[in-house]
């Protein structure tokens, strides 16, 4: 039987450029070849012929022509997430792709890419399909520049592989990178802010806890964290599930402490881990996308770890000495003040939060508070709660 390439033509494909055993002219005079299996080789004889020089020019205008597309689409994606979605936390998370993209290009001779472009004599710069100047909403413009920001990873991956390894590393991590921000983002939910978010220890309730958590989703919290730190996972699990029932259709977010395992097993709506916990891969292997993970913090360092590892929210605290965190060194406003100018993520003041403290820390302007004692050890928790929220929104709406 005769090669493929003797049988096949592909005007239709190629306008009319025929592919045969003799060969064909391609746009630029030079002479394209079929492979045996039909495929055309592409870089041939004439003006542009198939030589090292050509090869290695070719490569650069893919690489340069990846990177922009790359670096474009990262913008538009972040101001979606940042301006359209309010979404701090992926919004921080694109800024640093794109800075991290900087220093990824420093590996390559950007003076060769910007000498090997040639936009003018693109082939490709008039296609265009029909669906491409059709965007519906914003959802529209994000979803399809996550997707080209992944391809031009893929791209540039592959085609940097001919030029620096560790380039190729490099975008194949920011790759896996992004469709991890694509997955979480398009399936979370936007943490409350302002937040009233209340911690329940049983031990520390002065009545039934099952009345305290009641009364504190009727007295106006946003968040009702679950915190038994000794009770053995089965029974944590049932008193779990227990506030979970009566607080479905409330709008109260209902978090776990520690243990995003149990979390999960009762669709909780998170889990809040310490600095010594689950670290965050693997808390969101566990918990799964699409509910919230925070993370206690007690230094600015600490904050933008979490930050970088793509926590929903965090605690900063404690401000205060407290009984509840005795090993936990108290670290002051001035560390709340840092984190409501540096870090961009939804963040609850904690430690020691109460009608003593409540001005000085409503001073600094926080996106939330948590409270423990204060309202759960209290004779009336809703009438507590009600107090603290309407605080903290009158607050809110001052600084806005």
């Amino acid at each position: 039987m005769a090669p493929l390439a003797v049988q096949l033509s592909w005007p239709s494909v190629l306008g009319n450029e025929e592919f045969t055993a003799k060969g064909a002219k391609n746009a630029k005079g030079g002479d394209v070849y079929m492979s045996p299996n039909g495929i055309a080789s592409g870089f041939t004889s004439g003006p542009h012929s198939n030589n090292k020089g050509s090869m290695e020019s070719a490569t650069a205008r893919i690489l340069d022509a990846n990177l922009n597309r790359l670096r474009e689409a990262l913008r538009v994606v972040e101001e979606a997430f940042r301006f359209a979605a309010d979404h701090a936390g992926a919004s921080a998370r694109l800024k640093a792709q794109r800075h991290r993209l900087q220093g990824i290009e420093e590996r390559l001779d950007r003076r060769v890419l910007l000498a090997a472009r040639r936009a003018d004599e693109d082939v490709g710069r008039h296609i265009e399909e029909a669906t491409e100047g059709i965007r519906r909403d914003l959802g529209d413009v994000l979803q399809a520049n996550l997707k080209r920001a992944q391809e031009a990873c893929r791209v540039l991956e592959e085609y940097g592989k001919l030029a620096a390894g560790d380039f190729a590393a490099a975008m194949k991590e920011m790759r896996f990178e992004l469709y991890e921000i694509e997955q979480r983002a398009l399936l979370a939910r936007r943490f409350p802010h302002p937040c009233l978010y209340v911690l329940l220890t049983r031990a520390l309730c002065r009545r039934d806890p099952r009345d305290v958590a009641r009364l504190c989703a009727d007295g106006g919290a946003h968040a009702l964290q679950l915190r038994e730190k000794d009770m053995e996972d089965g029974r944590f699990l049932d008193w779990i599930r227990e506030v979970r029932n009566f607080l479905t259709g409330s709008g109260v977010l209902l978090i776990v402490n520690d243990r995003a395992h149990l979390a999960r097993l009762a669709e909780a709506d998170g889990a809040h881990l310490g600095q010594g916990d689950l670290r965050t891969p693997e808390a969101r292997a566990v918990l799964g996308f699409g509910r919230f993970l925070g993370r206690s913090t007690h230094g600015l360092e600490q904050a933008r770890v979490a930050l970088g590892e793509g926590v929903d929210y965090i605690g900063v605290g404690p401000l205060f000495p407290t009984k509840t965190k005795e090993h936990a060194a108290a670290v002051g406003l001035d560390y709340l003040k840092q984190v409501q100018q540096q870090i961009p993520l939804p963040y609850v003041a904690i430690g020691s939060v109460n009608r003593a403290s409540l001005d000085q820390v409503l001073a600094c302007q926080p996106s939330g508070i948590a409270i423990c004692s204060a309202i759960i050890s209290a004779d009336d928790p809703q009438t507590e709660t009600r107090f603290y929220r309407e605080r903290l929104e009158a607050a809110f709406r001052n600084s806005v």
